[in-house]
């Protein structure tokens, strides 16, 4: 069984790092928030301080946080992953992320000696604590069949699908699927249940978009889609 780092234990993060725990890997956790490796820590866990004690221990890191800034964050930090100078470091990011932000921390990576495999994931909290998330995996090839028998303990179907960012990508249009099919039952809601003027109002406002509305991560990743 392989000792592995974990940064960022929260909704998602925890039951994957709970699952990988139940299959035998001696973990190392790091997380801002003091309790959020409580449970963790009583199934055998050890917690850190930084992510450099994380990388100075571990050859692979699996970090699962709220966007790419936090992300960035933690590998450039000033007691960041990249500090530890360990060339071979294997960073796997479960986060969902943006196209243009895994081609930076790609590159920033490779330029240190690590691997970045971006792996954003699928399924929710409950199937992160089920074992049966997907997996949409990108990145350098030798990296990612390094790790590949690890998402095994908490994932049920894992994808590869080539060079970094291509993951995120699939991630991104998964979601906004999800987000079109909600939008979708929104719509069909307002036809069922309100006067013909409530559900002119109702259409208009679900598909109106405020000036400046569409978030930075889209924009760069629809530009990287269309390419």
């Amino acid at each position: 069984m392989a000792k592995l780092g974990f940064i960022g234990t929260g909704t998602m993060g925890n039951p994957i790092a709970a699952r990988l725990l139940a299959a035998g890997h001696e973990l190392v956790v790091s997380d801002a928030a003091p309790g959020a490796t409580a449970n963790l820590e009583q199934r055998g866990a050890r917690r850190v301080a930084s992510p450099r004690e994380i990388a100075q221990e571990c050859e692979v890191v699996f970090t699962s946080l709220p966007g790419p800034a936090q992300v960035r964050a933690v590998v450039e930090r000033a007691d960041g992953l990249l500090s530890a100078k360990r060339p071979g470091l294997v960073h796997v990011d479960l986060s969902t992320s943006s196209f243009d932000a895994v081609q930076s921390l790609c590159a920033l990576e490779a330029a240190a000696g690590a691997a970045l495999i971006d792996a954003p994931v699928s399924g929710g909290a409950h199937g992160a604590a089920q074992g049966t998330l997907a997996v949409m995996a990108s990145g350098d090839r030798a990296g990612y069949d390094a790790v590949r028998p690890l998402f095994d303990a908490f994932a049920s179907n894992v994808f590869y699908l080539g060079e970094s960012g291509r993951g995120t990508i699939a991630k991104l249009v998964n979601n906004l699927i999800f987000l079109a099919g909600a939008l979708v039952c929104r719509r069909a809601s307002c036809s069922r249940r309100r006067p013909a003027s409530a559900r002119a109002s109702c259409c208009r406002s679900s598909t109106r978009a405020r000036p400046g509305s569409t978030p930075g991560w889209l924009r760069s990743s629809s530009r990287a889609i269309s390419r």
